[in-house]
């Protein structure tokens, strides 16, 4: 077991060679889009993104039971004093220190007044907490029963984005690969989750007030994170929320460098949005 995990260890090593995170340039709506991007947003997503390359080489991290651990690990980046090892503490710890709690019904037009009513316009923003629980009460409930993410961006296909630590695999599926699974790479290095990003709510929005008129889900397959099939909350850190009452929310239109549209699984079942930061020579060796 010690020389298994000495093994993977050394893979990791090499992988980190190739292993590059997404760009993020001064300024992120040059090149993502956001439907209300803040300061503290920016911080936090920029390290989003850097963790889905350094994820790699904190072994410990990319397990089963660590969703909560790895938002933990990402707002601990992003200067922010919020943690838990599972996700009814970690959705606690952000509600303890202020943040704008709100749990979303289960049937669409409910999902749809609680966002246009209790969230900015109905836009969700960036760095937000999502907890998707079994049980109706998220703060309670055994662990693998929730599942833990942070709001990213909006893809070119319209789609407001999660990162998380992904469980979706071949093996959910009947060995059958599809978009937005955990790769391969990861896979090969005895790896079954991996810190990126799925799709998760198509906000369609009326163009004169800017109100969502009709929501759906986009990934009912991570069943943990669709408001539809569990007991979704959502947790605006109070920073994220003074920033937005003080004026200092923004929405970006951006390049959208991030092309969901586009995606293909290839035989190596890598998805195409990244793609280019796998040295596929190394997975060859693996």
């Amino acid at each position: 077991m010690k020389f298994l995990f000495l093994l993977i260890s050394l893979f990791s090593i090499f992988a980190l060679a190739s292993l590059t995170p997404r760009p993020t340039p001064d300024d992120l709506g040059g090149l993502y889009k956001f439907d209300l991007l803040t300061p503290t947003g920016d911080i936090i997503f920029r390290n989003s993104l850097i963790w889905e390359s350094q994820q790699i080489d904190n072994l410990s991290y990319p397990r089963p039971l660590k969703c909560a651990l790895n938002v933990t690990k990402v707002l601990s980046l992003s200067h922010l004093n919020y943690s838990g090892e599972s996700v009814g503490a970690l959705l606690q710890s952000v509600v303890n220190g202020q943040g704008r709690y709100i749990k979303l019904p289960k049937e669409k037009y409910g999902i749809i007044e609680k966002l246009n009513s209790f969230l900015y316009n109905g836009n969700i923003p960036v760095g937000t907490v999502v907890g998707g629980c079994l049980y109706s009460d998220c703060f309670s409930g055994q662990q693998g029963q929730r599942h833990a993410a942070l709001v990213a961006e909006i893809g070119s296909d319209g789609v407001l984005y999660v990162i998380h630590n992904n469980w979706y695999r071949p093996n959910n599926e009947g060995g059958v690969w599809k978009p937005f699974m955990v790769s391969k790479y990861f896979l090969n290095l005895g790896l079954i989750r991996q810190w990126m990003p799925t799709p998760w709510l198509k906000l369609i929005k009326d163009q004169n007030t800017g109100k969502i008129i009709d929501v759906i889900s986009m990934m009912p397959r991570i069943d943990d994170l669709d408001p539809f099939q569990y007991n979704v909350s959502l947790v605006v850190p109070k920073e994220i929320h003074d920033e937005i009452i003080n004026g200092k929310g923004r929405s970006t239109s951006g390049a959208s460098s991030f092309k969901p549209n586009s995606i293909n699984t290839n035989d190596f079942g890598i998805e195409s949005y990244n793609s280019d930061i796998f040295d596929i020579d190394d997975i060859d060796a693996l």
